[in-house]
């Protein structure tokens, strides 16, 4: 049985419990009793993975919840377009979901992305985009992928890949310009086995389990004193 807690605004059925009604104690999600192997959460939505199959719920404006349409649930939907059984998922959101509530989802035949696209994060059409997409033209399907707030990275063959939003040097250019068209290599790291992303800034394991980071480091983020 699959339960979540909750202690901020739930106007969008973010529980899954089918009401919106905010809970300080856990409470059981909607039909998801049995079978479930995984959930990730952005701020506004959830989604886990059942039996292989993937389910979600809560806020759906830029159709975060891949069921095709925009419109918010309070309990599981079925999320669409995805191929075979669903292993790993991601969800991202931040202070303004309009632009930064993605999913991510890895089927048996590669990595897809669906939701927000304010910064063309998964396509390179400046717009919401619903249905599942796959993430991006790489050269082996994504080992790992990360996504925060519009900056969308995967690691493929060792190698990091970003695109998205860039107002602190998160695709690792030395501009501040963000990528819409197919995401690109960064520069200067290799041998990566994961990938995380942040709101202002990436770090990335390598296999020899060293640490690496870029973008915005004001806050003494990258730990180097």
């Amino acid at each position: 049985v699959l339960r979540r807690m909750a202690l901020d605004r739930l106007d969008h059925g973010q529980l899954g419990e089918g009401t919106t009604t905010e809970s300080h104690l856990p409470k059981a999600v909607s039909g998801l009793t049995s079978g479930v192997s995984t959930v990730a959460a952005g701020d506004y939505h959830s989604c886990a993975i059942v039996s292989g199959a993937l389910y979600c719920w809560g806020r759906n404006n830029v159709g975060q919840l891949g069921n095709g349409t925009t419109s918010a649930s309070t309990t599981p939907v079925s999320a669409t377009g995805l191929t075979g059984a669903v292993s790993e998922i991601w969800a991202s959101g931040d202070v303004n979901p309009a632009i930064s509530s993605t999913t991510c989802a890895r089927d048996s035949v590669t990595v897809r992305c669906w939701g927000a696209n304010h910064y063309a994060q998964i396509s390179g059409i400046e717009s919401p985009y619903v249905d599942a997409n796959l993430v991006a033209p790489l050269s082996s399907t994504p080992s790992s992928i990360s996504m925060q707030a519009s900056t969308l990275c995967a690691v493929s063959n060792g190698d990091v890949y970003c695109k998205g939003l860039n107002d602190y040097g998160q695709l690792g250019t030395a501009t501040s310009a963000y990528r819409s068209s197919a995401m690109a290599k960064i520069d200067g790291i290799s041998s990566v086995s994961k990938v995380v992303a942040g709101r202002y800034m990436v770090c990335a394991i390598k296999t020899d389990q060293t640490l690496a980071c870029w973008g915005y480091g004001g806050s003494g983020n990258f730990g180097n004193g």
